[in-house]
């Protein structure tokens, strides 16, 4: 008997501990993406000259002559850096695994 309770508490405190985990991985995300609250998912304004501008999930566009254009985005130095040092791992590991198939 004592060990199921011993058991319980490990599963749920493991289990609270993931939880945190997750909330805390996507606060960081979206910090460093930009998006803070999910009010700004979709959000549509007037610019200047009649132009419209919109914000879908964190991207801007606007509506000129020429049809829909993305704004481009100010990143920061974190954002350059991970997606940097992602693709460096992704196209490191893709090589290894040629390497090792011997292809």
């Amino acid at each position: 008997m004592k060990w199921r309770i011993q058991f319980l508490i490990l599963v749920t405190v493991m289990s609270g501990l993931v939880l945190g985990g997750i909330h805390l991985a996507e606060e960081g995300i979206q910090r460093v993406d930009g998006m803070r609250s999910s009010s700004e998912a979709f959000h549509i304004a007037r610019a200047e000259s009649g132009k419209l501008e919109m914000t879908v999930l964190g991207r801007h566009y606007q509506l000129q002559d020429q049809g829909i254009i993305t704004v481009p985005e100010r990143k920061n130095w974190m954002s350059i850096t991970g997606n940097t040092l992602g693709g460096w791992i992704t196209t490191t590991v893709k090589g290894m695994i040629i390497w090792v198939e011997g292809r």
